[in-house]
């Protein structure tokens, strides 16, 4: 159906399109290219072969990009001042950036919203991969002499200095440490030299009641598959008998850890007391 010129806009303008809900349809050597939507959206048509693309220097000046015109799910626009954005009302936006793409075999930095690898509602820089394609280190961080801040809740909590790469904070009330779910507990049987299985990096060990000689050293193997022969193997008692009244170490191997428990009194004990053990990481050299 061919349009008209139309006369309805400001005085001694010439305007072109269409006074009713039809699209503007742009046609070169008969065929399709482009359309102006009635709700003025500027687009390739369906099924047409336009494509966009500046002549020589020209600037192609618009207000949102609409990708997909069976179902426009992707929207690139302006969002303020010096602001770019990519988004679709309440649906969520990712952006893909390819290493490698050969069909069902790719690699990609994934960023946005990623629901299909860690859920909904997460924000997240991702290292992806399918069909074979290699698994890529992600690195954040500063190429100068600059720090890398981590922040949250709008407040400066750890850095990393650019030189000499120390990892460190100012704020007297920080700690590392496990969230919930990360430790676990285990309570020892029949005697206090009866090995106990534990496969976490931190967690609490009930020892058996038995009688421990005054000035005696029990001790019993901790199977964790945390541990390597290398790490630090931190270990105290928390609760339970008598305080003070024990010397705990623990030495590590590869997929477990001695631990070793003195009375330190001149009195035997009979007691369950409670230790807890954390794994550092360590090497070395």
């Amino acid at each position: 159906m061919s349009k008209r010129l139309n006369d309805f806009g400001a005085p001694g303008a010439l305007n072109v399109g269409t006074g009713d809900n039809n699209s503007l349809i742009f046609v070169t050597r008969g065929v399709e290219r482009f359309e102006i939507t009635s709700a003025g959206v500027f687009q390739a048509v369906s099924g047409g072969s336009g494509t966009f693309g500046p002549l020589s220097a020209t600037i192609l000046t618009v207000d949102e990009l609409i990708f997909n015109i069976a179902n426009p799910d992707v929207h690139l626009t302006r969002d303020g001042s010096n602001i770019l954005a990519l988004k679709n009302s309440t649906t969520a936006q990712r952006l893909n950036i390819y290493n490698s793409s050969n069909g069902a075999v790719f690699e990609q930095l994934a960023i946005g919203v990623n629901s299909v690898d860690i859920g909904a509602n997460t924000f997240s820089v991702l290292s992806v991969q399918g069909g074979g394609g290699t698994a890529r280190t992600v690195s954040i961080g500063t190429t100068g002499l600059a720090a890398f801040n981590i922040v949250t809740n709008g407040s400066f909590r750890w850095r990393v200095d650019g030189t000499p790469g120390h990892f460190r904070t100012d704020n007297p009330v920080l700690s590392f440490g496990w969230t919930a779910g990360a430790g676990g507990v285990v309570t020892q049987l029949t005697s206090k030299s009866t090995t106990v299985v534990l496969n976490t990096a931190t967690g609490n060990i009930t020892m058996d009641a038995a009688a421990l000689a005054a000035d005696t050293t029990v001790s019993f193997t901790l199977t964790n598959s945390v541990i390597e022969a290398t790490d630090y193997v931190a270990i105290q008692q928390v609760s339970g008998g008598t305080q003070a009244a024990y010397i705990t170490t623990a030495t590590p191997g590869a997929g477990s850890a001695v631990i070793n428990v003195h009375n330190a009194t001149p009195g035997a004990l009979s007691e369950a007391i409670v230790l807890k053990f954390i794994v550092v990481k360590a090497v070395i050299a």
